[in-house]
This record gives C-alpha cells, sequence and structure tokens, in this order.
C-alpha cells in the first residue's frame, strides 16, 4: 500500500523533497482531481500540486463539512484510491508541516488556508451567531449605564462556554469522521478505530470555539450597550408624552358615563387575550394557563409581541380616544357602534382621516391600536349570538336574523374601513374573535391537515440555507437599488443649483439592510417599538407570535407541528423581516428631512447628560460642562435619524402611519410575501383570489401549487425588475369585476427607474455568472468548487428569470438558440417563474398526465384507476414524510447503497405498491449492510431474517450516465444547500453544447416496466446500447467533428434515438419472454399497454365489433375489453385472451372493415 515517500524521516516530508518525489506528485494531483475536481491545468506543475495538497489537508482539520467529504471519497473509491489517499493522509499527518515563521508567503498561505476552512465551517457560524450574538437586555432589569466589567466578563465567559460546547459536540462528530476515514483507508492497519484521536479533537474544538465565541461577544458587546443606552434614555422621554397623554385621558375619563367606559374597556380585555373562541368571554382564566402565557412572555424578548399584554393605560387611552372620535369627531348616534359610525362618517365623506389621527396622537396610540376596538364591536355582537345559545347554529333557520345581519354589517364596515385607511385589521382577522361554526369544524380540519402538508414541505435544514442564501441575494439588489436611487435623487436636485438638498454620501442608506442584519440590538430595538405602536401588525409580520397563539388554541395542532418544524425557516424570515423593518424605517425617516424641533433637542440633552452623571445630574460639579459638550453635539445635527427621533419619545409621531405601512410592505416584499391588499386592481385581485382559494380548497390547487404567495410575489419582484416592462404600470391596470373602484397611486417614477437600473446591473452580473459556466452547461447549472454540477434553480428563486435571460443571450451571441426555440424555452419560463414550485412532482403529473389517464379509464379500468390515485396519494405522503430527509440523509451519507436515489417509476400496478414507490422515498433505505439490522446483525439471525426482509430499494437509472445514480455527499446537501450531481460525461458536455435538453432525446415510455427497462440498457456499462459510452466515441470522430453547429444537433439527435429504439427493443423483447414464459400467462404488460394507449374511439369500435362476433365462438356473455380481459375463447383450436383478440383487431377496425372470421 505505501510508497517511499512514506518512509522518509519526518525532517524530509517537506516540499523541497516532495516536489521532486514522481510517486508523490502521481498520487497527490490524481487524489486531488478525483476528490476536489482538479484539472490538468490548475496541477501544471510540482508546486502547485504540492500547495494544493496541502491546502486541502489544512482545511479538512478545522472544516466537518469537508472531513465529511473526505470519508465518502474513501468509503465510495475503488481499491487503489483508498490507498492513495491512506497513502497521502499518512505522509500529512507524519510530516512535521510547515512553520508559520519560516518565511513570509508560507506563513500567510498557511493561515490563509485555516482561516477559509474555519470561515466555511457551519460550526463557526452556529457558535458565532449563537454566542457572539447573546443578549445582556433578555435578562431583564438590566441598566447599560451600571454594567460593570465583572458583569461583562461574565457576559463574555458564558458566551464562550456556548461556543465550546458547540464546538466540541460538532468537533467530536468530526474526530470520529476523521479515524473512520483513516480506516476506510487501511492506514490503521489491524489498529481499527481508536477514540483517543476523537477526544483529542474534541478538545481542542472546543478550546478554539470558547475563545472564537467568546471574543465575538468581546467584540458585539459595545453595540448591545450602546443601543441598551439609547433604549434607557428614551423610556425617560416617552414617559413624559405618556404623562401628557394620561393627563388628557384622565380629563376625557372623568366626565365620561362610567358604565361606557367599563363596556369599552372589557370588550378591549376580551379582543386582546391569548387566546380565541371563547364561548363565554367572561368566564375566569385557567390559572394553569395563565402561569404559562407569564412564563412564555418571559421567555420571549421585550421586543417580541403578544397582544394579550394590553396595558390598562393603553386600554384607557384607546377609551379615551373612541370617546373623542364618537362624540366630537364622527358625532355618534345613539346605540350606533363606534365602528359604524366611523364608517358611515368617513363613506360619506364627512371628517378627514387626519381629524381621527389627531385626536390618536394626543392619547398616544396609533391607528393600529386603536383598531382593536373594531375586534371589539364585532366581538360584542358575537357574545349577543353566544348569549342566546345560538352560536353553534350561526347558520341555522333559529338564529336571529338580525344579530347574524348586526354581525355581517359590522365585518362589511371593518372591511372598508381597512380599505379606507382607518383601520389595521381586516374583516378577516376581526371574524377570528367569534366562535367557530361546528358545521365547518370537519373541512377547517382539511384545511389543517393540507396546511400542515405545505409546511412540512420546507422544513429541511437545506431549504431554510437557500431560503437565507436568497435574502443574501436580496440584501445586494437591496444595496443597489438605493444606490441607484440616491443617483437619480441627486440628478433630480441639480434644478436647485447649490440650494439642492443633495444626499451628499452616494452610498447613502445603501448598506442599511446589511447593518441591520449584523447588528441585532438596533434591529430589535426598532422591532420592540414597531410591536408596541402596531400590534396587530407586529403579529402577523412576525411568526413567533403564530406560535404562542397556537398554545393558547388558536391553531389545529397538525399546523402547530408543521410552524414548529419549520423554526429554521421562521428564524431566517425574521431576522430579514427585522432588518428590511428597521432600513426601510431609518430611510423614510432621513429622506423625509424632518428638523429636531426645540423641544426635542432640549429633552435629547437632558436624557444623554441624565445618563452620563445620573439622576442628581443638576447638583454635579460637572452639568454644566457636560450639558455644554452634549449640546455642542447634539446641535449640529439638523434633522432626525430613526435614532433621534427615538431618544426624543416622539417616534410614533414622528414615524408615520405611511412610513410604517411602507416599512410593513418591504419586509413582506423582501420575504416574497406580499399581501396583495391594492383591492380593485387585476393583478392584485387575482394573486389574492388565488391565495384564498389553494387556502379554501385543500389538497385541490394546493397540489399543483403549494405557495401561491410566494410565487405571485416573485412574479411581483420579476415585474419590477424587467427592464423596460417594470416601467409600464401594469399594477394599476382596474379589475372589470370588482365592486370596489381602485385607489389612486402615485406612479413612482424615480423607485421604477432605480429598479429598472438595478434590474439591468442584475442581467449582467447573470450574464458573466452564466458565461463563466462555459458552453457545456445549461441555464440553471453551475459547477462548484469541486467541479460537481449543481442544479441552482432552488436557490436562485426569482433570480432564475436572470439567469434565464442571460442564458438567451448568451446562446444567442453565439448563435446557439435553436430555431423557434421559444416553445422549447416555455417549460423552463414556468420553472424560472414559479421556482421550485412545479418541480416537487405532484404538480407536473396533475397537470401533464391526469387528463390523458383519465380518458383512457373504461368500464373496470381498475389499474388506471389505481395508477392515478396511487400517484395522488404518493405525492402526498411524500410532502408529509419530508421533515424525515435530513435523518435520511445523515443515514445514507455513511451507507453507500443507502444513499442511491430510489426508482419510483416501478411499473407496480398494484395501489398500494405505487403508493410505496412513489411515496416513501424520504425514508431511511435499510439494507442487509445496515448497522445491527442488517446481515452482520439481527438479519444474521436466521428466524428474523425472512421477518425483517431487508432490501435495498432499486435504484433509479438515467439514460444519459452510467449505472444507477446516487446522491453525491446527502448530508453535506443539508448543510451547503448544493444538491450536486457529478461532473457531466463527455456526451452530456455535448448536448450542453448543443443547448440539448435530456427530454428533448430520451422520452418516457407510457409503460413503466419498459421504461425503466430502457433506461437500464442505456447505463449498462459496457454494453452496445450503453448511450453515453457509445455516443462518446461518436463525438470524438472526425467525421462529427468537421460538421457544423447545426449539422451536429442532427446527428447526435439522430444518433441518440437509434441508439434509444435499440435499448428499447431489448427491454420490450425481455419482457415478452419473462412474462410470457410464466405459466398461466394469458397476456404481457406490453399487450396490456398497448390497448391501454388505444384512443377511445378505436375502443369502441372494437367493442362493438367482439361483441357481434364473439357469440359465433360461444362467448356470449362479452361485457367489454377491459372488464374481459382476463378470460380466454377458443379460436381454430387455439385459445387466446381476449385482450390480445382485442388486438389484433385494431388494424380490422381502422381499415373500416368487418370480417366475419378472426
Amino acid at each position: 500500500m505505501y510508497k517511499d515517500y512514506n518512509f522518509y524521516d519526518s525532517n524530509d516530508m517537506n516540499k523541497e523533497v516532495l516536489t521532486k518525489d514522481l510517486s508523490f506528485l502521481e498520487d497527490a494531483s490524481a487524489m486531488l482531481e478525483e476528490r476536489a475536481g482538479f484539472n490538468d491545468d490548475e496541477l501544471d506543475t510540482p508546486e502547485k500540486i504540492y500547495e494544493t495538497y496541502m491546502e486541502h489537508f489544512r482545511i479538512s482539520d478545522v472544516n466537518e463539512v469537508t472531513a465529511v467529504k473526505d470519508l465518502r471519497h474513501v468509503m465510495t473509491g475503488t481499491t487503489e484510491q483508498k490507498a492513495r489517499y491512506g497513502r497521502l493522509l499518512d505522509l500529512y499527518e507524519r510530516s512535521e508541516g510547515e512553520s508559520f515563521f519560516e518565511d513570509v508567503d508560507t506563513g500567510v498561505r498557511k493561515l490563509g488556508d485555516y482561516a477559509q476552512g474555519l470561515a466555511t465551517a457551519p460550526s463557526t457560524i452556529a457558535s458565532v451567531f449563537t454566542g457572539g450574538f447573546s443578549k445582556i437586555a433578555a435578562q431583564g432589569g438590566v441598566q447599560a449605564s451600571k454594567l460593570g466589567i465583572k458583569k461583562i466578563l461574565k457576559e463574555v465567559m458564558k458566551a464562550g462556554a456556548k461556543g465550546a460546547a458547540i464546538e466540541g459536540g460538532i468537533g467530536l462528530g468530526q474526530g470520529v469522521v476523521k479515524e473512520s476515514t483513516r480506516v476506510a483507508s487501511g492506514i490503521k492497519g489491524e489498529k481499527g478505530f481508536e477514540i483517543e484521536r476523537p477526544l483529542t479533537e474534541t478538545a481542542l474544538a472546543a478550546t478554539g470555539g470558547f475563545l472564537l465565541t467568546g471574543i465575538t461577544r468581546a467584540v458585539t458587546l459595545p453595540s448591545e450597550l450602546k443601543t441598551l443606552k439609547l433604549e434607557e434614555r428614551a423610556s425617560s422621554a416617552i414617559k413624559l408624552r405618556e404623562a401628557k397623554a394620561k393627563a388628557k385621558t384622565d380629563e376625557v375619563l372623568k366626565s365620561a358615563d362610567k358604565d361606557t367606559i367599563s363596556k369599552i374597556d372589557k370588550n378591549l380585555i376580551e379582543v386582546t387575550k391569548p387566546k380565541k373562541g371563547d364561548v363565554v368571554p367572561d368566564a375566569p382564566l385557567d390559572p394553569k394557563k395563565v402561569a404559562e402565557g407569564k412564563k412564555l412572555k418571559d421567555d420571549i424578548s421585550t421586543s417580541e409581541t403578544m397582544t394579550s399584554t394590553l396595558s390598562e393605560e393603553v386600554r384607557s387611552n384607546i377609551t379615551a380616544a373612541v370617546l373623542r372620535v364618537g362624540k366630537d369627531v364622527v358625532k355618534q348616534k345613539p346605540g350606533e357602534r363606534i365602528t359604524a359610525a366611523i364608517y358611515r362618517a368617513i363613506v360619506r365623506g364627512d371628517v378627514p382621516i387626519d381629524n381621527i389621527t389627531k385626536v390618536l396622537d394626543e392619547h398616544n396610540i396609533t391607528l393600529d391600536q386603536f383598531s382593536l376596538i373594531y375586534k371589539a364591536d364585532v366581538s360584542e355582537a358575537g357574545r349577543i349570538l353566544a348569549e342566546q345559545s345560538l352560536v353553534s347554529r350561526t347558520f341555522g333557520g333559529k338564529s336571529s336574523k338580525k344579530d347574524r345581519k348586526a354581525v355581517k354589517d359590522l365585518l362589511d364596515q371593518v372591511d372598508g374601513l381597512d380599505k379606507a385607511g382607518v383601520s389595521k385589521v381586516s374583516a378577516k382577522e376581526t371574524a377570528e374573535t367569534l366562535k367557530e361554526n361546528p358545521l365547518l369544524l370537519g373541512w377547517r380540519l382539511f384545511q389543517d391537515i393540507d396546511q400542515a402538508r405545505i409546511s412540512f414541505m420546507t422544513v429541511q435544514p437545506k431549504t431554510a440555507g437557500r431560503n437565507t442564501a436568497n435574502g443574501g441575494f436580496r440584501i445586494m439588489t437591496d444595496a443597489m437599488t438605493r444606490a441607484m436611487d440616491n443617483v437619480i435623487y441627486n440628478t433630480g436636485q441639480l434644478r436647485y443649483g447649490l440650494k439642492g438638498n443633495y444626499r451628499v454620501n452616494p452610498f447613502d442608506g445603501t448598506y442599511d439592510v446589511a447593518k441591520f442584519m449584523f447588528n441585532p440590538y438596533e434591529g430589535d430595538l426598532i422591532k420592540k417599538v414597531f410591536s408596541e405602536s402596531f400590534p396587530n401588525e407586529s403579529r402577523r409580520l412576525f411568526f413567533k407570535n403564530a406560535d404562542i397563539e397556537a398554545r393558547a388554541g388558536g391553531d389545529g395542532i397538525l399546523t402547530t407541528i408543521g410552524r414548529k418544524l419549520n423554526f429554521l425557516n421562521t428564524a431566517s424570515d425574521n431576522i430579514f423581516k427585522r432588518a428590511v423593518l428597521g432600513a426601510s424605517l431609518k430611510r423614510s425617516i432621513k429622506d423625509a428631512n424632518i428638523p429636531i424641533s426645540a423641544d426635542a433637542k432640549k429633552t435629547i440633552i437632558q436624557q444623554r447628560v441624565a445618563q452620563i452623571l445620573g439622576p442628581d445630574y443638576r447638583t454635579s460639579p460637572d452639568y454644566t460642562k457636560t450639558v455644554t459638550a452634549v449640546a455642542k453635539q447634539v446641535n449640529k445635527q439638523k434633522n432626525h435619524t430613526i435614532f433621534t427621533a427615538y431618544e426624543s419619545g416622539e417616534f410614533s409621531k414622528i414615524a408615520t402611519d405611511d412610513m410604517f405601512t411602507k416599512a410593513t410592505k418591504d419586509a413582506y416584499d423582501f420575504a416574497y410575501q406580499t399581501q396583495f391588499k391594492e383591492y380593485g386592481k387585476l393583478g392584485s385581485d387575482a394573486a389574492r383570489g388565488l391565495i384564498t382559494a389553494v387556502r379554501k380548497l385543500p389538497f385541490v390547487l394546493s397540489s399543483v401549487i403549494p405557495f401561491p404567495k410566494f410565487v405571485a410575489s416573485q412574479l411581483k419582484f420579476i415585474y419590477q425588475h424587467a427592464p423596460v416592462i417594470g416601467m409600464i404600470p401594469l399594477e394599476k391596470i382596474p379589475n372589470p369585476l370588482s365592486p370596489i373602484k381602485a385607489k389612486k397611486v402615485r406612479y413612482d417614477f424615480k423607485d421604477r427607474l432605480a429598479k429598472q437600473f438595478t434590474g439591468a446591473a442584475l442581467t449582467s452580473v447573470a450574464y458573466a455568472w452564466r458565461a463563466r459556466q462555459g458552453d457545456t452547461n445549461h441555464w440553471y447549472e453551475y459547477k462548484n468548487n469541486e467541479g460537481k454540477l449543481v442544479d441552482g434553480r432552488p436557490l436562485y428563486g426569482p433570480f432564475s428569470m436572470f439567469m434565464l435571460y442571460a442564458d438567451l443571450i448568451y446562446r444567442y451571441k453565439r448563435d446557439q438558440l435553436p430555431t423557434k426555440s421559444w416553445g422549447r424555452y416555455a417549460k423552463d419560463v414556468l420553472q424560472a417563474v414559479a421556482g421550485s414550485t412545479f418541480r416537487t412532482g405532484l404538480g407536473l403529473y396533475t397537470l401533464d398526465k391526469l387528463l390523458t389517464d383519465l380518458s383512457n379509464t373504461e368500464g373496470e379500468g381498475s389499474e388506471v384507476k389505481d395508477r392515478i390515485v396511487g400517484e395522488i396519494v404518493g405525492n402526498l405522503v411524500k410532502t408529509v414524510t419530508i421533515p424525515i430527509a435530513p435523518f435520511r440523509d445523515f443515514y445514507a451519507q455513511f451507507d453507500i447503497k443507502s444513499s442511491y436515489i430510489p426508482e419510483s417509476r416501478t411499473g407496480e400496478t398494484n395501489l398500494f405498491d405505487i403508493i410505496d414507490a412513489r411515496g416513501t422515498s424520504n425514508l431511511i433505505d435499510f439494507g442487509e449492510d445496515t448497522p445491527f439490522i442488517g446481515k452482520e446483525g439481527f438479519a444474521s439471525i436466521p428466524s428474523l431474517a425472512s421477518k425483517l426482509n431487508l432490501e435495498y430499494d432499486k435504484p433509479a437509472r438515467s439514460a444519459f450516465q452510467t449505472g444507477p445514480i446516487i446522491a453525491q455527499d446527502p448530508l453535506v446537501s443539508q448543510i451547503t444547500t448544493e444538491t450536486t450531481r457529478p461532473a457531466k460525461n463527455a456526451y452530456q458536455q455535448e448536448l450542453g453544447r448543443l443547448n440539448m435538453q435530456n427530454f428533448q432525446i430520451y422520452k418516457r415510455h407510457p409503460n413503466e416496466k419498459v421504461d425503466r427497462l430502457t433506461r437500464f440498457y442505456l447505463s449498462e456499462e459496457g454494453s452496445d446500447t450503453n448511450l453515453n459510452e457509445v455516443m462518446a466515441r461518436a463525438i470524438r470522430k472526425d467525421q462529427y467533428k468537421q460538421l457544423s453547429y447545426k449539422e451536429k444537433r442532427s446527428a447526435i439527435y439522430a444518433d441518440s434515438i437509434k441508439i434509444i429504439g435499440r435499448a428499447r427493443k431489448k427491454a420490450l423483447g425481455e419482457i415478452k419472454t419473462i412474462e410470457g414464459s410464466k405459466a398461466g400467462a394469458k397476456y404481457t404488460t406490453i399487450d396490456f399497454q398497448k390497448w391501454q394507449s388505444l384512443n377511445q374511439r378505436d375502443k369502441e369500435s372494437v367493442n362493438e365489433l367482439l361483441k357481434r362476433e364473439l357469440p359465433k365462438y360461444s362467448f356470449n356473455d362479452f361485457t367489454s375489453v377491459n372488464a374481459d380481459k382476463d378470460r380466454m375463447v377458443r379460436i381454430k383450436d387455439k385459445e387466446i385472451s381476449i385482450l390480445n383478440l382485442a388486438i389484433k383487431a385494431i388494424p380490422k377496425v381502422r381499415k373500416g372493415i368487418i370480417s366475419g372470421t378472426r
């Protein structure tokens, strides 16, 4: 196994000696090509080979992903490949290594390798973000100005301990993997697995994790302390504002009717309880649930929203505002609900909306908080029904029409106010305060199951990783758009000359989203303010509140499970939303150029001085000096920023409802969760209608398009950034069927133009990326740094359309677009627009096959029905079992046979076999080699072997590559989000170069058995029907090389079809031989498929012919071919099945000639 270089003295295992050792250079270059995908050009000198070899093993030392891939390489390699890797690993571990201080170049290179490995290791990211961004504020009651050095050191140590735990745990796993690699490569000899080295690596990893995370926490602490100090100053200012509002509220309530006050307060308490659907709202709360709610509140940070925590002071402010709006603004009539009164006044145009918001501002409440009164009105109306014991019969004949109409009218009014901009809650959300109708509970159970199924589809770590990576793309897009906006804005200011209000910094606000991403403390502060001021909108925007409500009974248990399993996506989503919310508000306030008033400056100075000198600051000897210094600093700033607005205690006044609305909209749009609230507009109404239909019709539309909001939001993004098209106001097109007149919206030329420039930049970037991949790859494919192929569609999201557009330009410039290519690209456009939705399997089946299969169903065609039902149910089962897929991938990483992609088109006709083949691919594939239960475990016990019946799934095969399809590093794909395939063979490269897709060459045979066997022969190693091997030889011929581009397309297509035809002929022959030789065989599956593929017209003609002719042969009870296909009839002393007789009759009916003799 070993070579000479393994026996060198450790001091001689260095660059100078090894670069002259031909056996080392041969081994190292071969290993690097096999394992890491390097080519000859990249390894063209001994020095490059040595440096690349050292780089690989250094990274493997500190990066668990590389270590896992190394083990996989050894496990799947040939005997020589295992030995080669073992020799090189032995050399690396026994060598003295290079000193960091040997020379500058060596030290820098070595340090860079380790830094690269650490920076790209998932464990590093996990430990840094888990411990490095901890929160002192989460401990409660902490004052930043009073934090001592001991507290800070304790915080750093605690963060370090978290990092040590994470890195130590992953280090143990990495150590086990590396030791397993040593065993598998053969360098351990007879020693076998030894635990000492993994334990040593665990200790080293834990130590490194402690240091790394502790240092990171020390770096992030100043940012948190700065934010905490800002929050403390703002808190004092807010108290002053609250005191003014309280004085006004007390004045109003003092002269108001006490019963009216009590009634409003009671209703507000009801609608802000942390549970829904109480039949008797006045019933006392369960003490256990109260305790649980308190615990929940303590568990979450103060930035989280919880609509159940409306304070008595806020309720009093809302009550006073309601009384004033009703009496002084909308002139509420006796007995009229406030909702109806406001609706009447707004619809008639008697009252400007500003008159209402002015009252709200005086009582220090927002429109979102005031909207709770609408919920309270509806809740009280529902309670009237409940008290009459009629809630359970809301749709029955005995309920009061008057009361039912009152509820309906209120909901309509709430909707009207929402659309008029006087409410922040919709009728749908308000209706949740009512008791659910029992008549719909069964249907809602189906909706709950379907919602849970859909949520299961996104629980995998790699899905969350892809969403996070796509969010990174969006941050870059946002930065480009803001930069373009600055240029356009400054250009517009040129008309004012030197008096123009220019944005001096061309990158002003460009990196705001990124800043809030990597400074979560400021982001959490803005989120907290938003949650306090806009509780309803915050509850909708941030998903964590949904989890809390689910615990109180708001959601079905399955939906709750689905949400909780999606914790990674939820965390990623909320981080991006928080960052975008903060960035949008920051930009809006800055762009509005709001001067800091004298009162605001006075408040800011006062709070800063108090924080520096303490509560008795006025008596401090440094008072005058401190005030002067702080005032000088504050007076430098003319206009408000987001932080001075907060510090002055006037945030909710300065940050207008329009700013908050825009920020919320931006956050939704960024996460592809656009709300589509533009009523009366065709695009918005269509999107909202589709989203509602998918939710209300479980398993119907959701089977085809499970994520309609995601798709619609992607379409919006593509449209806004599409060159030229984005300038056309398509979103303004009215909906001719809508009873609502669409609001007029200003045409924002500057915003549109900025997004146009960004779209052009995205196209340029996409083109550069596309050109880098070369002619042999399709628009959605790219090579990773190991030379393996990656399907980029799940990662690109809406950027897929720009990649496709770039590919069209790329191919056009090289004259590689086929004639009339738009039809061929239609499927690509659909996939680019709809993301991965149409690649889930079920959607494509439903669209492409369902109608065909139904048209072939006749009489008792149970096989076809089973196939349709099995296909649908199997795909549904597959989506439900997606949460198990990460465990399957973890196991498959270390069991090679389990990592083969299972064949789902097995040719089975039994319903349960079809469901099993389609629906269980996400389950762990245990087989005879499985540890503990395989042939060396329980299966070795004769009495258990037959019961276990352990067999791996049949592996799937592709017509375009040799051997079965195997998942490449399945566990790694969950971590890196990349689903890789082996590098393309010569035939696949040529197809890519000729811009020909696989589906253009190979068409699936309708008979699954024929199709499976055909693909087997096309991928059989060394076979004369192996498509890629035969075509590779043809491609290398001079005759082929001399052809033009278009001639090559025709030649490769024609030759490929010939080989496929030969393979299919072999498959048909084998099936006929095998099935025909079975005892009692009446016909083959080929015969049956021939009949099934016959058009309905000819089937009916054959049935009529047989019904007329069969009595001549004493067959008098014929019904139909499908019903009697298994029966036999004797003709001319030979027995023949009805099915085969029908097939023989086909030429007769097609000729239009009916013979009396068969």
